[in-house]
């Protein structure tokens, strides 16, 4: 624990055991370089990035020879060796090397060197301001050489541009300090505007490339230049709106509306590229075979052959390959040098402006805007302005983070880490500061002002940020003095009680209502954001799985509704390392919009760093400080809980408040349950009171909790013996719509016979009354012909009575109204059918109906049982269907029909066939009647 407790260890180089060369390997693209692989224990993704330098060595280094990343994927890494591995190594496929990986990012520092070296011989950009510190800047060359004499703002507004006050543009809506900021912007060739968190960067800059574009017409593109690819992309989707002219370098945009503007898009295909390349491959496979023949030699001992020859026309294929990969490239950036001349705004990041400089000077951009300028290296910024150039503007806020040299001595004895931007405010160069932030709510700036800016002052929009649900305070400070550690080989630091604080607290918040996209976690350390990230993972929660976690040098530029920051820091040495820093304070503390809740040890903070005091002055002012955080219920908003750590919060998310939910639902009950987060609408949940309706004629009580279904009554209500009228044929195989007289409170709905035959009444002791057809025509069973005569059908309201040898099929029901209906075991003539018929049956039940027995049919003929009543209509009704055996004259249970006992019921009369024919029609009733859509049709 005392070795993870030290201060942070300056490791600037980390060393691979046990690494391979396997062999050469050709690229798409043209290039051609070695695949390298790394021992299984090495963390080497975490070292190797494109472009990273490696030093290889058999010797403890008293030899050795470079190498340089050119591909890299999640299974293999290729690099470029240096030729001078040919005097060192007869075959450096043979051996096992120890490689040194610089921690630094070696590839931006290459070419920002190089074109320093080169600008020895070029005009230097901006000299009198840079290198001789002039103060008062003149209007841009171009205005002259033009003539222009007014700018023309918004289409609306015509400036005199040698003016020294331009009238205020009340429809663009600036404030005054954007006012002076555009005016300067647009007549001084070399500008600084400050622009503090949230005072609309980004709007500034888009109408001021807008006005350049409206107004000055020169022969090259806009170059707009910033430090990250967010920021770029940001800015170049916002000059879409003015044009489309417009090109994006580099390869990392998460814009999709930025994917058609990229340069690979637009770069015509080069006559004899693919000559080239195939030459290339040809020469790569050429180079494997004269290895792999020294390998042959090297492991054959009989054979004393020098293998200086073989090793010497290697040297030859690796030079004539170089000058493949030299014309590939040099055809590439002539491509894209004739696609950028044509565009209206070319952008690209700082590490691409460096990688590309020699382009850039023939490109000759003569207007260039660097975003971010306060955090770059004043040397990238230099090598990204070309000698051409005659307008720079610099959007930056040296306030917030610095530049940061990845050599400490630089910063200490060199001051590598004041950049441009800040030297020139140093000098005294006029620097146009914005000062009404439109971001944050009023108690968050308090906490940036007047610790870092002493005039920023809140729009009145920021008084209206909504108040974050679930928490008692919108912005608080959690107190506690849990140690931080670090891991071996590791410069970073990460604290566990912090980290699980903060998912949990993301957690919660998520269950209030919020959405992934609207929170995001920052960390102070690298370590703390890999670890919070690796503990998401492992939750394997869905709610989770797209939460936005960063470290704070990574999140400047942007902002976000919701901020949780972890400060990591917290030991007994004093020792709060990048904390100290008052930038990188002034960043973690302005992200947030509407809620920021920040976790870390505030008494070592106070006695390590001084700005930490101010802060915590500013907390204690608002009551926004303590050892607990306060959330309450959204079902009891009354209720406070006071959590401290992550487990007191995930309590909370499993069990709620631990009261009883009490919410009023739909039925007028109030919810039993105990306070719950999910479904808190109560769409799921069913009341389990006793229920308060009755569910018949008698009012008879449900005996039902209230969220469940309501049965049919038990009781059997007498039905009075009335005429029935008959139900009228007018189509073949259909029954039409159940004639109803208003006569008649209760109808039962009858089968008639299509010829005259006896028809069965509702008392087994009455005559029967013949039936009456409105067709001329008897009704067929399906493919019958026209002089086959039709089977007699009867109808019974009894169902214990038995119809002799009629084989037909039998239904009864009772109708009230259209929508009313009930079965003759469900007497309540108010109540529709809710439940499937099949709820109420035991296997013994004998049902109403008869269906017809296969064995008589009209002249030998099989007839199908379905073809004596609408089925659709059988079905929405909810008609109690079962069987009667013709021949025993007896009922069979439906037992025997659900399940399969075929023999039992062939015993007591019913065919095989007529068996299937039962149970496929009760199943598929069964099935139709359960449809909530066919019960309410």
């Amino acid at each position: 624990e005392e070795e993870e407790e030290e201060e942070d260890v300056e490791q600037d180089v980390f060393f691979c055991d046990d690494v391979k060369i396997l062999g050469a390997s050709f690229i798409d693209g043209g290039k051609f370089g070695h695949e390298i692989e790394f021992s299984n224990d090495e963390n080497w993704e975490e070292l190797c990035k494109f472009g990273s330098l490696l030093l290889f060595t058999t010797n403890r280094f008293q030899t050795f020879f470079s190498a340089t990343v050119i591909d890299i994927t999640n299974t293999r890494v290729i690099v470029r060796l240096d030729p001078k591995h040919y005097t060192l190594y007869d075959n450096v496929c043979g051996c096992r090397f120890t490689v040194a990986i610089p921690k630094l990012h070696f590839e931006p520092y290459f070419h920002v060197l190089s074109g320093l070296q080169r600008m020895a011989q070029e005009k230097f950009p901006m000299e009198k301001y840079i290198i001789q510190a002039n103060t008062t800047p003149k209007p841009p060359d171009y205005i002259a050489e033009l003539c222009l004499k007014t700018y023309k703002i918004n289409g609306k507004h015509c400036v005199d541009i040698s003016h020294p006050s331009w009238p205020k543009f009340d429809s663009m809506m600036f404030n005054p300090s954007e006012h002076l900021a555009f005016q300067a912007a647009l007549t001084n060739e070399f500008v600084a505007i400050q622009t503090p968190p949230g005072t609309g960067k980004t709007t500034l800059t888009l109408q001021v490339v807008s006005t350049l574009l409206d107004n000055v017409n020169i022969d090259t593109p806009i170059l707009i230049v910033c430090h990250s690819n967010h920021g770029l992309d940001q800015i170049l989707e916002g000059i879409l709106e003015k044009t489309k002219k417009i090109i994006r370098i580099g390869s990392k945009s998460r814009s999709k509306k930025l994917e058609q503007f990229n340069i690979t898009k637009h770069r015509p295909k080069q006559y004899g590229y693919g000559a080239l390349a195939r030459d290339m491959k040809m020469l790569a496979k050429q180079y494997a075979n004269k290895q792999k023949l020294i390998n042959d030699e090297i492991d054959d001992v009989s054979v004393i052959v020098s293998n200086e020859h073989i090793k010497q026309e290697m040297r030859k294929i690796e030079e004539i390959i170089q000058e493949l990969e030299k014309k590939i490239e040099n055809a590439r950036n002539t491509a894209d040098m004739n696609v950028m001349r044509k565009a209206n705004v070319v952008g690209m990041t700082i590490t691409g402006a460096a990688r590309l400089r020699p382009w850039l000077n023939q490109l000759g951009a003569k207007i260039v805007l660097i975003e971010e300028a306060a955090k770059v290296l004043e040397s990238h910024i230099i090598t990204a302005l070309g000698s051409h150039c005659q307008h720079v503007i610099l959007f930056g806020d040296h306030a917030q983070l610095r530049p940061y040299p990845e050599v400490y001595e630089l910063s200490e004895k060199y001051n590598f880490d004041v950049s441009l931007f800040e030297r020139m405010v140093n000098n005294g160069l006029k620097c146009c500061q914005l000062n009404v932030q439109y971001q944050m709510r009023p108690e968050f700036s308090s906490l940036i002002t007047p610790t870092f800016y002493n005039d920023l002052t809140n729009h009145w929009s920021t008084e209206n940020r909504p108040d974050i649900l679930g928490m008692d305070k919108n912005l608080y400070f959690i107190k506690h003095n849990e140690k931080d550690n670090q891991r071996r080989r590791s410069m970073s630091f990460r604290n566990a009680h912090e980290a699980k604080f903060v998912i949990q607290l993301a957690r919660y918040l998520i269950k209030q209502g919020y959405q992934q996209k609207d929170i995001t976690i920052l960390a102070t350390y690298s370590d703390q954001v890999k670890y919070i990230r690796k503990e998401i993972e492992m939750t394997n929660l869905p709610e989770l799985s797209r939460l936005s976690v960063s470290a704070v040098d990574n999140f400047q530029g942007q902002e976000n509704k919701i901020i949780i920051l972890s400060l990591v820091r917290g030991n007994d040495k004093r020792n709060v390392g990048f904390l100290s820093s008052s930038n990188r304070v002034c960043v973690a503390l302005s992200r947030a919009r509407d809620g920021f809740y920040v976790i870390g040890n505030m008494n070592l903070l106070v006695r390590s760093a001084g700005v930490w005091k101010q802060v915590e002055q500013s907390l204690e002012s608002l009551n926004a400080i303590g050892d607990t955080l306060n959330i309450y219920c959204q079902n009891h908003p009354k209720i406070l809980i006071p959590v401290s750590n992550g487990i007191e919060i995930a309590k909370i998310l499993d069990k709620g408040c631990n009261r009883k939910c009490g919410a009023q639902l739909q039925c007028g009950h109030s919810c039993s349950y105990p306070c719950h987060h999910e479904d808190r609408d109560h769409v799921k949940y069913k009341c389990r009171q006793k229920c308060r309706k009755t569910i018949c004629g008698k009012s008879h009580p449900c005996p039902k909790a209230c969220g469940e279904v309501c049965p049919p009554c038990s009781c059997v209500e007498t039905i009075p013996n009335k005429p029935i009228p008959p139900v009228v044929f007018t189509s073949k195989n259909q029954l039409t719509p159940v004639e109803r007289a208003s006569n008649y409170p209760i109808t039962p709905t009858r089968l008639v016979a299509n010829n005259p035959t006896t028809l069965a009444e509702n008392t087994p002791n009455k005559p029967a009354t013949p039936a009456v057809s409105t067709s001329k025509t008897p009704i067929m069973p399906e493919g019958s012909t026209s002089n086959s005569t039709a089977p007699t059908r009867f109808i019974t309201n009894n169902p214990t009575t038995s119809l002799g040898n009629a084989h037909n099929v039998f239904t009864t029901q009772y109708i009230r109204g259209p929508k009313n209906l009930i079965t003759s075991a469900q007497p309540n003539l108010n109540r529709p059918i809710t439940t499937p018929i099949w709820n109420n049956l035991s296997n013994n039940t004998t049902l109403n109906g008869k269906i017809l027995n296969n064995s008589i049919t009209p002249k030998g003929r099989p007839t199908s049982t379905f073809d004596y009543y609408d089925e659709s209509h059988f079905a929405t009704t909810g008609i109690s269907v079962g069987v009667v055996s013709p021949k025993t004259s007896g009922s069979i249970p439906l037992s025997l029909v659900l399940n399969k006992k075929e023999d039992l019921a062939r015993s007591r009369g019913l065919s095989t066939r007529a068996f299937r024919a039962v149970r496929s029609a009760v199943v598929s009733v069964g099935k139709w009647v359960a449809s909530p859509l066919l019960r309410e049709k």
